[in-house]
């Protein structure tokens, strides 16, 4: 069966008039798990190692911390605390989990969406980037 990785349970206070919908990644989750679309596992939290192949550490710094600028709050556009940044990293944890699963199983899923947030990047990298050096280097170290 395909396996599929949530955070949905990792939730975080925003304003009664913000208009994300959180609560969609939930009905989501309900919904294969009631249609047995895939097994659904609950996300685990990405380590600041992962982390790290793909944001400067200064600004994993901020982002724990609750230290950020004004500019890259606002380009995250939701309100920090640590229950989102918990939230963040099980959402990484999900897309590394769904390509481990891929690499195992040849299909994984992540649930949840996953945004790029901007911020300073070595060797000019993205936050995408994360996405694509994990699995390979978890394929060398492999085979």
């Amino acid at each position: 069966m395909i396996r599929a990785f949530a955070h949905d349970r990792f939730t975080y206070p925003l304003p009664a008039d913000h208009r994300f919908p959180l609560g969609r990644y939930r009905m989501l989750r309900e919904a294969i798990e009631e249609q047995g679309i895939a097994q659904v596992e609950e996300a685990p939290g990405a380590e600041d190692a992962d982390l790290l192949l793909a944001h400067d550490p200064r600004y994993l710094d901020r982002v724990v911390h609750g230290r950020l600028t004004d500019r890259e709050q606002k380009a995250v556009g939701l309100p920090w605390s640590p229950e989102l940044v918990e939230r963040g990293r099980r959402s990484v944890g999900a897309t590394l989990a769904a390509a481990a699963a891929a690499v195992d199983d040849g299909t994984g899923i992540n649930l949840g969406g996953a945004r790029t947030m901007p911020s300073p990047m070595p060797a000019g990298g993205s936050a995408p980037s994360t996405t694509l050096r994990w699995p390979c280097a978890a394929s060398a170290s492999m085979g």
